[in-house]
C-alpha cells in the first residue's frame, strides 16, 4: 500500500486538524489515556495534502503545515485509504510518490477536559450543506406533523452523510441512509416498511446496486420520502347532483 504520497486538492474537502489532545483520563500512577482532538476544516482548491508514512499532513497555500486526518478514526490506514477514494472522485489530484515535507508536524499542546467528544465542528462539507439545501422541504413537512423528526450529520468516523427520520415517540431511526459519493444504502427498521421505501425510490429514478440504492441526488430523495410520508389527499369525490 502506499502510504507516502503528495496529493492537490481540486474540490472542497472537508478534513479534521489536529488541534490538542484531552487531559489524561485517569491519576498518575495508574494507566493514563488520552485522545487527539480534532478541529473540523475545508481543504480549499490549490491546498495540498501529504501522505507521511499514513500520517496526514496538510498545507496551505500560506505555507504553513497541519496534521490531522481524513476520517475521525485518524489512523494511517484510513488516511491512505480516503485519500486514494478522493481521487477517484477528482477531489484530490495525485501529484507524486514519495513527496513529502520535511516534517510531519506535531500535535499542538493545548489540553481540552477528559470529557471533551473529541471534535470541534467549524467547518462543514459542501456535501452536508447540499443535503440541508435539498432536504428542507421534507425537514420542514416532518416537523409541521409532529410525528417524526429529521436527524443529519456530517462526516463522521467515516466519510458519510446520515440523514435518519426519527420516531418522535421512540427516538428510533424508522429510516437512515448513509451517503458516500454518489452512492446512498438505505437501513429501515421495520421490513415491511422497507419495502414501500424501496417502491417509492425507484418511482424517482434512484435504482438498487449491489452496493445499495444510488442516490442520483438529495432532491430525489426528499421527493420520495415526501411522497412516502406524505402522499397527496384522495381527490374529493364529486358531489352528487341535486
Amino acid at each position: 500500500m502506499i502510504d507516502n504520497a503528495q496529493f492537490e486538492v481540486s474540490n472542497p474537502v472537508l478534513w479534521f486538524k489536529a488541534i490538542g489532545t484531552t487531559a489524561p483520563d485517569g491519576p498518575a500512577d495508574l494507566d493514563e489515556r488520552s485522545a487527539t482532538v480534532y478541529e473540523s476544516a475545508l481543504a480549499n482548491p490549490g491546498d495540498r495534502f501529504y501522505l507521511v508514512d499514513g500520517a496526514l499532513v496538510h498545507e496551505g497555500r500560506d505555507g504553513q503545515l497541519h496534521v490531522g486526518a481524513l476520517t475521525l478514526r485518524g489512523n494511517g490506514a484510513d488516511n491512505t485509504r480516503e485519500a486514494f477514494l478522493l481521487t477517484r472522485t477528482t477531489d484530490l489530484t495525485l501529484k507524486s510518490i514519495l513527496n513529502t515535507p520535511a516534517r510531519v508536524p506535531a500535535v499542538p499542546s493545548d489540553r481540552f477536559p477528559a470529557s471533551h467528544c473529541g471534535i470541534v465542528r467549524r467547518a462543514l462539507s459542501p456535501a452536508f450543506a447540499e443535503m440541508m439545501d435539498a432536504t428542507e422541504g421534507f425537514r420542514h413537512d416532518c416537523d409541521e406533523d409532529g410525528g417524526w423528526t429529521v436527524a443529519c450529520s456530517d462526516y463522521g468516523l467515516e466519510r458519510n452523510l446520515v440523514f435518519s427520520v426519527v420516531d418522535i415517540e421512540t427516538q428510533m431511526p424508522l429510516l437512515t441512509i448513509n451517503g458516500s459519493g454518489c452512492e446512498a444504502t438505505v437501513y429501515v427498521a421495520d421490513g415491511e416498511f422497507a419495502l414501500s421505501v424501496s417502491e417509492a425510490l425507484h418511482n424517482v429514478g434512484i435504482k438498487e446496486s449491489e452496493k445499495g440504492p444510488t442516490a442520483v441526488s438529495w432532491t430525489a430523495v426528499q421527493q420520495a420520502l415526501s411522497l412516502l410520508f406524505f402522499p397527496k389527499a384522495a381527490t374529493p369525490a364529486m358531489a352528487m347532483a341535486v
